[in-house]
C-alpha cells in the first residue's frame, strides 16, 4: 500500500504544478490582451523573471513526472500526460518569449519587431595619420 500512497502524493504534486501552469497561462493571456506595444518596461522585467521561474517549474515537473512514471502501473497513460503538459509548458514559454521580444526596445522600433536602418554617415571615426609615437622600454622608466 505504501507505493499507492506515494503515487497519490506525486499525482497531487503534479496537480499543483498544473495549477501554476494555468496561472501562468492566465497572465500571458492578460498581456496578450494589453498588446505588446502597450506593455511597460516594468511588465517586461516582470515577465522575464516569471519566465525564469516557469523554466524552473518545468524542471521540477520533469523530475516529478519521472517519479510518477517509475511508480505507475500504466506507463502509456503517464507518458501521454507528460506529452500534454510539456506541450503546454513549451507553448506558454514561446508565447512569453515572443511578448518580451516584441516589447523590448532594441535597435528597432518598440513593439513592431522591425529593425531601424543603421545610419553609417553619422558615425564619427577618428582618422589615423602616418605619425608614429615611440614608446620607451619598460626598463627605461625611472
Amino acid at each position: 500500500m505504501e507505493g499507492k500512497e506515494t503515487i497519490k502524493e506525486l499525482l497531487k504534486k503534479r496537480s499543483i504544478i498544473k495549477g501554476r501552469l494555468t496561472k501562468f497561462k492566465e497572465y500571458i493571456n492578460m498581456l496578450n490582451q494589453v498588446g505588446s506595444s502597450k506593455i511597460t518596461s516594468i511588465q517586461v522585467r516582470d515577465i522575464s523573471m516569471r519566465i525564469d521561474k516557469f523554466q524552473d517549474l518545468l524542471s521540477e515537473f520533469n523530475t516529478l513526472q519521472t517519479d510518477i512514471e517509475m511508480h505507475s502501473t500504466n506507463m502509456d497513460e503517464q507518458l501521454a500526460e507528460r506529452d500534454i503538459i510539456e506541450a503546454q509548458f513549451f507553448s506558454l514559454l514561446s508565447m512569453a518569449h515572443e511578448i518580451v521580444n516584441l516589447s523590448t526596445p532594441s535597435t528597432g522600433n518598440v513593439g513592431t519587431g522591425q529593425l531601424r536602418p543603421l545610419d553609417l554617415k553619422s558615425t564619427n571615426i577618428p582618422l589615423l595619420t602616418p605619425c608614429f609615437v615611440v614608446f620607451g622600454r619598460f626598463g627605461d622608466i625611472d
